[in-house]
C-alpha cells in the first residue's frame, strides 16, 4: 500500500538542526516564537496567525552563528545549544509529528558548566520554560537526586 502522506515539510527540513535553550537574559522569549516561519509555503499556513519572515534572526534581534556538524545556524544569545540529527519521525495527528533526534554536539557558555567537568550546573543555567503558551523562569532549587553530578548545598 502506498503511503499518501509523509512527514511534514518542517520535519523534513530539520533532519539536521540545532536546538537552542533560551534563558531570560536572552530577552522576551515571545520574539522567538513560532509565529514566524522561514519557509515560503505554496499553501496557506496551518495557523492563521503565522506569517513568513525572510530572516527570522533579524526579526527576533538574534545573531546566527555557524554550527559545527549541521547546516542550520545556532542562536548566539542562547547559553546552551545542541546540534542534532533526526533519527526517527513518527507522523502524528494532522500536520504534527514526533521527532526523535540524536545530539551530535553540545555548545555551552563556560559560566553554566561546573568547573572541572562537562556537566551543566543547574544553579547557573536558568532556562526559560514554555508551558501552555506562557513563558516562565525557574524558581529556587528545592532538592536534588542522590545521583546528581552537580549536587551541593541547597540555596534556600
Amino acid at each position: 500500500m502506498r503511503r499518501t502522506r509523509g512527514p511534514t515539510t518542517t520535519s523534513r527540513r530539520i533532519q539536521r538542526s540545532p536546538s537552542t535553550f533560551p534563558r531570560p537574559p536572552c530577552g522576551p522569549p515571545s520574539r522567538c516564537s513560532p509565529t514566524r516561519r522561514g519557509a515560503r509555503r505554496s499553501r496557506p499556513p496551518s495557523l492563521p496567525r503565522t506569517r513568513f519572515a525572510a530572516d527570522k534572526f533579524a526579526e527576533a534581534r538574534l545573531s546566527p552563528v555557524p554550527s559545527d556538524l549541521v547546516t542550520p545556524p545556532r542562536v548566539k544569545e542562547c547559553a546552551l545549544q545542541f546540534e542534532t540529527r533526526v533519527r526517527r519521525i513518527t507522523p502524528g495527528v494532522g500536520d504534527y509529528a514526533i521527532v526523535e533526534a540524536e545530539v551530535v554536539r553540545v555548545h555551552a557558555l563556560p559560566e553554566i558548566v561546573k568547573p572541572g567537568t562537562q556537566h551543566i550546573d543547574p544553579r547557573q543555567w536558568q532556562p526559560t520554560i514554555y508551558a501552555f503558551r506562557h513563558y516562565f523562569g525557574l524558581g529556587a532549587e528545592v532538592g536534588h537526586r542522590p545521583t546528581s553530578d552537580t549536587h551541593g548545598e541547597l540555596a534556600i
